[in-house]
């Protein structure tokens, strides 16, 4: 039977702002991740641009740091309503970040959710 990991992370407000990571399993083959942006209303001052981020490295008390890489050139706007993206390879962790962030768009938020499933296999 596969493990499952699943996780929610969340992000309301700011401009350079990274949410908290959701730790994963580095050895899942795919990892489903949901970026729910139906909270996020367009503001009269720009818009708000989010970014998904990765690591590929483990959480440790010996590596407490980690590097993190956008996973994909794609920039999230108030305006892409739900994005489901499938992230197929290894993947230790995922956050938000924004690097704009509209004042009329701090009624709601942007959430990600993670899914794995690790099956032991060949």
């Amino acid at each position: 039977m596969a493990n499952q990991i699943a996780g929610t992370t969340f992000l309301s407000s700011g401009v350079g702002v990274t949410s908290a990571p959701i730790a994963l399993d580095p050895t899942a083959r795919t990892t489903a991740l949901l970026l729910s942006l139906a909270n996020l209303a367009n503001g009269t001052v720009g818009a708000s641009d989010i970014t998904i981020q990765g690591t590929f490295d483990s959480w440790s008390a010996a590596n407490p740091t980690q590097v993190w890489n956008n996973l994909s050139t794609a920039h999230y706007s108030s305006a892409s309503g739900s994005q489901l993206i499938t992230w197929t390879g290894p993947l230790a962790g995922v956050r938000l970040a924004s690097s704009a962030w509209s004042t009329g768009a701090a009624t709601g938020g942007v959430t990600l959710k993670a899914l794995q499933a690790v099956t032991a296999g060949p």
